[in-house]
This record gives structure tokens, C-alpha cells and sequence, in this order.
């Protein structure tokens, strides 16, 4: 009897559920969750949600860097940037959509600019490799070099053609041309800082300057990766990121492979000293991640993203049994015997002996958006050190 009862009432639940889950319009649970999922009104999509943002900041994302630890971005709905390279103190750069409103109330110190962006000078060469990468030539206007000193082609053949003007130096820039012409926006160093009247001036006439810091990245990549602030700034984002991603994933397969059972250092002798590059400067590290050992010397340096001065004495001592060494362009080194007039005492070097010291380019400075080629081509002569040339690199004979 207590048994017929409980299934009477397990029965009369059972119909009370299903009558309030009627009345209410929703269906019983199944076990596809894509039919729930059809019957449930979708909520609008950030896109167009954020299209009728104007006027308002309103907090999208942080933007999450993989390797580039001195810019950040920050998204807001409706296309809004705000973006900061943490060099000028109390200065952060806002990017307003074509056709938006200022939003009121900004913080003090935010510069704003008003998109499109199509009409740039840039002071920093290693920058322009980047833009050149993504194809946004067309967005730079003017730079800060003369044609004799870019070893980019295609800036070289702009140069040429009229489409790039030279508008003085970063230290005495052409303010009549950079005003008649319309440039919005300077990229500069952070050499820039050191001349602070031309920032004066720059404010007076109401140009824009932003100093980039791209130098003082630990990682190959973080210099790579502020190709997703000029691709943001010139409205190249799609380009910028995927660039990028591909460049992350050259320098994944690279350093993935097996590391070598050889050692280096990165070097280049000036005046009376041996500069020694850090492994995390960008020689330095280019040259670890290609997988061999990295020479390695004690020190208290707080910035170790360029390099430490030595004498001759400690140079040997350091790196005299180095497999390999790898100096740099504007040393003048064109042949061994350029390295060995410089000290007779490189001519007891394994690597010297063995011949296999290295140069990279003179191009290779300006050419961030090549440097997973560099860490590839690096790899390729520290497992055939036969090469005599690459694209980045070339041997003293």
C-alpha cells in the first residue's frame, strides 16, 4: 500500500513540474543542450553594442601583451584606445573613432587623437621595419633620416619618389614642413627626452609626439609586439596581429628544436673597450634564442637590455674558448684581420682560430620586423658554421 502511494505522488509531481514549466514558456531539460540554447534570445554582440557607444569611456579590456613589457592598451566600447608607453610622466594618448565625440572629463594629461591616422613622421627606424611588414607605408609621411642613411629598400624607393620626406633630425626637426604638411603624430626615441626644447615646440605648435621605448624590451618579441600599437593607431589591427602571431609562431618552432652543444657571445670592441652584450639585450638574447650556451659574466647592472664595458684582459679570460662569436655592423669589421688589428690578442680566440666570428648588417638595426629571421639564421650557422652570409649575418674571412 505505501508503495502505491509514493508512486501517486511521484506521478503527481511529475505533472505539477511540467504544468508550471508550460505556463512559463520554457522547455524541459534534454539532453542536447544546443536545443536550450536555440530557444534563448541571444544577447547583442559586443559589436553592436559598442557601435552605439559615443562620447563615454566605457571599459571594454586590458589588452594582454605576450612580450612587450613598456606600452599597454586599453579598449573601450564604441572603438575607443587609450594607450601609454610609460616614458612621459602623467601623459596617456587616447584614439577617438572617425566620426565619434571627445568623451568630457578626460584625465589631465590625455592627448587626443582624432582617427583616421594616415599622416605620421617617425624618428625610430627600427619602427618602420614594423609598418613596413603590415604594408602601412602609405601612413608615414616624413622620418627623421635622410636617404643615405636607411637600409631599407622600400623606404629608400618612397624616399626617392617624393612619397617620404626627410624633415630634419629628431634634435632639429623641419617645424615649417612638419606643420605646412599636416603630421599628426611623431614617433620619436627616447632620445627625444633628452631635447626637451624640441618637445616644447612641439607642444606650442600642437604636434603630437609619442616616444616609444621598444628598445628597452628584454625580449626579441616585445620589440616585435608594438607592431599592435602602430597597427592600432593606423586602424591596421587585423595586419598588426597577425603579423605578429605569425612571427610567434616562426619563433616557436625555432626555439622548440633541440638546444646546441655550442657556445657564443655577442661583442663589438669600441675605442679601448669590449662591449659585451647582456643576454637579455637584443644581440644578446637573438643570439640565446637560436639555442646555443650564452657566455655568461657577473653583474650588478639594474638594466641589463644593452651591455657591460670590459678590458681586453677579462674579454679573454670570458670568452677565449667561445665557440662562436658574433660582433656588430658599425664596428668597421670586414675581416678577420680587421678584428685582429684592432688587438693581436683575438688572434688566440677559439672562435678566430676556428673562423667563426660573425657580423650582423648594418640593416639589421633597422629591422625589428626581421629579427625571428636573424634568430633563424643564427641557428643555421651555429649548426653549419660553413655559411659564409645570410640575409642578417656575414663571416670574417
Amino acid at each position: 500500500m505505501k508503495k502505491i502511494i509514493k508512486k501517486i505522488t511521484a506521478l503527481v509531481l511529475s505533472l505539477t513540474v511540467l504544468t508550471s514549466l508550460a505556463a512559463c514558456g520554457q522547455q524541459p531539460a534534454n539532453d542536447d543542450p544546443s536545443d536550450v540554447n536555440n530557444e534563448v534570445t541571444q544577447e547583442p554582440t559586443p559589436t553592436e553594442e559598442t557601435e552605439e557607444v559615443d562620447g563615454e569611456l566605457i571599459l571594454d579590456y586590458e589588452e594582454e601583451l605576450q612580450f612587450a613589457k613598456h606600452f599597454g592598451i586599453t579598449r573601450y566600447k564604441g572603438g575607443y584606445v587609450m594607450f601609454d608607453t610609460y616614458i612621459l610622466e602623467n601623459v596617456k594618448y587616447l584614439l577617438v573613432p572617425e566620426g565619434k565625440s571627445v568623451p568630457a572629463d578626460l584625465e589631465e594629461g590625455t592627448v587626443v587623437l582624432q582617427m583616421p591616422l594616415n599622416n605620421f613622421r617617425f624618428s625610430s627606424t627600427s619602427m618602420v621595419s614594423l609598418i613596413d611588414a603590415i604594408g602601412g607605408l602609405d601612413n608615414i609621411t616624413s622620418v627623421s633620416t635622410d636617404k643615405d642613411g636607411w637600409y631599407l629598400d622600400s623606404v629608400v624607393e618612397r624616399m626617392e619618389e617624393g612619397k617620404i620626406k626627410f624633415s630634419g633630425k629628431y634634435s632639429e626637426p623641419d617645424y615649417e614642413m612638419l606643420v605646412s604638411d599636416g603630421v599628426q603624430v611623431d614617433i620619436d626615441t627616447t632620445m627625444l627626452t633628452y631635447k626637451p626644447a624640441v618637445m616644447e615646440k612641439y607642444d606650442e605648435l600642437g604636434i603630437v609626439y609619442v616616444v616609444e621605448a621598444s628598445s628597452r624590451e628584454e625580449h626579441p618579441l616585445g620589440r616585435v609586439e608594438w607592431v599592435k600599437l602602430w597597427g592600432t593607431m593606423m586602424g591596421m589591427e587585423e595586419e598588426a596581429y597577425t603579423f605578429f602571431d605569425e612571427q610567434v609562431s616562426k619563433f616557436e618552432e625555432i626555439t622548440a628544436m633541440d638546444k646546441l652543444d655550442v657556445t657564443a657571445v655577442s661583442f663589438y670592441p669600441s675605442d679601448e673597450n669590449i662591449n659585451v652584450h647582456y643576454d637579455n639585450s637584443y644581440y644578446g638574447a637573438t643570439t640565446v634564442h637560436a639555442g646555443c650556451e650564452y657566455i655568461l659574466f657577473d653583474t650588478d647592472a639594474e638594466d641589463t637590455t644593452s651591455y657591460a664595458k670590459m678590458g681586453m684582459e677579462d674579454f679573454y679570460e670570458l670568452a677565449k674558448d667561445t665557440d662562436f662569436m658574433f660582433s656588430i655592423a658599425n664596428t668597421q669589421l670586414y675581416t678577420m684581420q680587421d678584428l685582429i688589428d684592432y688587438n693581436p690578442v683575438f688572434e688566440d680566440f677559439k672562435s678566430v682560430q676556428n673562423g667563426n666570428v660573425y657580423v650582423f648588417k648594418s640593416s639589421f638595426i633597422q629591422s625589428a620586423g626581421d629579427v625571428v629571421t636573424a634568430i633563424s639564421e643564427i641557428r643555421q650557422v651555429l649548426e653549419d658554421p660553413t655559411i659564409e652570409e645570410t640575409t642578417t649575418l656575414y663571416k670574417l674571412k
